[in-house]
């Protein structure tokens, strides 16, 4: 198989919404293109070189989408944020495969982790979790300490910051602390309900702009980490619902914090258009190497539907 056949299949394949790959051949077969026997569409997706080319389409794709579909940027209008790249980042599920091996009598859903940039919207596949010898799933924190921080910095130009908008899982503040100061990249997050954390300063901020006209606090904090955050209390006021934020960022409203936090929704819509839209609600095989495949093109098919969008 071509590989432009190749990657054009597997796009079928998320757009299809059959249930099983045997399924999906067969409706190719009934459309009328040509005959792909089950055992060579398998085996395709073992295919370290295939994950490289596909990896590589993925990527190439979410980058165009990256330069051209700026009209959308809900930042655009905060100049303080202009030295910023953001993210919100999230884990994601897809039920096991038939054939995946049970770990204590049960089989256990494929996780992987994803990034949306939010300034455009584009879907990049971060990391499949590490779920080797009896490890069930792997936590978030865990995960995002396996990439190296180009990854993380994901091409940003040298001197450019970095924010990921990461719900409570990506709270490490030690580790916020090195990936400030060791590469520019920032975190937001809710604050966790059992953290004890040290009042140490009241912050000031401009309490006439209106981006903070729900902030009731803004506090320096401490952890038993030995790092301090800062920390933003806020009220909707729509709703009348309290929230406390967290954050490595030092340079930023505190007003503009909770609407970062607000805009990581974006990634949850993605994820349930990803399984109620697209289908994507199971793992396509047993190897790393597919379940990889399937994770660039989700990001595949998404990032064109955002082409077709624009």
């Amino acid at each position: 198989m071509a590989d432009q056949e190749w990657i054009e299949t597997g796009l079928l394949r998320i757009l299809s919404q059959e249930p099983s790959g045997r399924a999906f051949l067969q409706k190719l077969f009934d459309s009328g293109r040509s005959v792909i026997k089950r055992s060579l569409f398998f085996e395709t997706l073992k295919s370290k070189r295939r994950l490289r080319l596909c990896r590589e389409v993925s990527l190439s794709l979410y980058e165009k989408m990256r330069l051209n579909n700026r009209q959308a940027d809900p930042f655009a209008r905060f100049a303080v944020l202009d030295e910023y790249d953001i993210y919100a980042g999230d884990g994601h599920y897809h039920a096991a495969a038939v054939h995946d091996i049970k770990k204590e009598g049960k089989k256990y859903p494929t996780q992987h982790f994803y990034s949306v940039d939010l300034r455009t919207h584009a879907l990049r596949h971060l990391t499949l979790a590490d779920t080797s010898g009896i490890r069930k799933r792997e936590h978030d924190t865990r995960a995002l300490k396996r990439l190296d921080i180009e990854t993380l910095r994901q091409s940003a130009p040298k001197g450019r910051k970095v924010v990921y908008v990461w719900d409570r899982a990506g709270i490490d503040f030690l580790q916020w602390f090195k990936w400030k100061h060791a590469g520019g990249v920032y975190f937001v997050s809710r604050e966790k309900k059992n953290m004890a954390l040290m009042v140490m300063a009241e912050l000031g901020y401009d309490k006439k702009d209106p981006i903070n006209a729900g902030v009731q606090s803004y506090e320096l904090v401490g952890c038993s980490a030995g790092v301090t955050v800062h920390r933003v209390v806020y009220k909707c006021p729509l709703s009348g619902e309290m929230y406390s934020f967290v954050t490595s960022l030092t340079n930023v409203p505190p007003g503009l914090i909770a609407y970062l936090y607000k805009t990581r929704w974006d990634i949850e819509k993605i994820f349930d258009q990803v399984k109620n839209k697209l289908a994507e609600k199971k793992a396509w095989a047993t190897s790393s190497t597919a379940k990889n495949m399937q994770a660039q093109f989700v990001c595949i098919a998404h990032n064109l539907m955002l082409t077709l969008e624009q």
